[in-house]
């Protein structure tokens, strides 16, 4: 909500789809309304996998399971690691795929006020040569046959220990 007023130099260059909760849910599709974005506010997506395909750009939280998914869909992305994440997991997601050149990373409170991540977020939408890049990085890192690999290897260990 902080970084809305500063993205309005370029509400008509982007659509924003933004999963909220319910916490947030009212006053996020007010905020954009008043200030002419276009822009999806719902508190849950069930299709995420459609809109990664169809994003240009992601902001999210770095879980395993949304950074497996932004690499899948080889989107670059802007990351908030959840500041109360079991053993600060999140964060380690968000700099591995920033160590690989895939994402920017922020911590929640350097984001106060709004201004730090709309000007990333714009520098992102003014240079999509950047996000090419970014994304090419992301795709380099999925590995879409994990969970085969990983039954394998179970099945290796049961073999061995009979």
């Amino acid at each position: 909500l902080d970084a809305v007023e500063f993205l309005i130099p370029i509400r008509n260059q982007i659509k924003i789809v933004h999963s909220s909760g319910s916490l947030d849910q009212y006053d996020l599709i007010l905020a954009y309304s008043k200030n002419g974005f276009r822009a999806k506010v719902a508190q849950f997506i069930d299709e995420i996998g459609k809109e990664l395909r169809i994003a240009d750009l992601v902001v999210s939280r770095s879980g395993a399971g949304a950074v497996f998914e932004i690499a899948l869909a080889g989107k670059a992305s802007i990351l908030v690691p959840y500041p109360f994440a079991a053993n600060n997991h999140q964060l380690a997601n968000a700099q591995y795929l920033s160590e690989q050149g895939a994402a920017l990373v922020f911590i929640e409170a350097e984001l106060k006020g709004g201004k730090k991540f709309a000007d990333a977020l714009i520098g992102l939408i003014q240079h999509p040569e950047q996000r090419e890049a970014m994304s090419a990085k992301a795709r380099s890192l999925a590995r879409p046959d994990a969970a085969r690999v990983i039954v394998e290897e179970i099945y290796k260990i049961i073999e061995e220990n009979k």
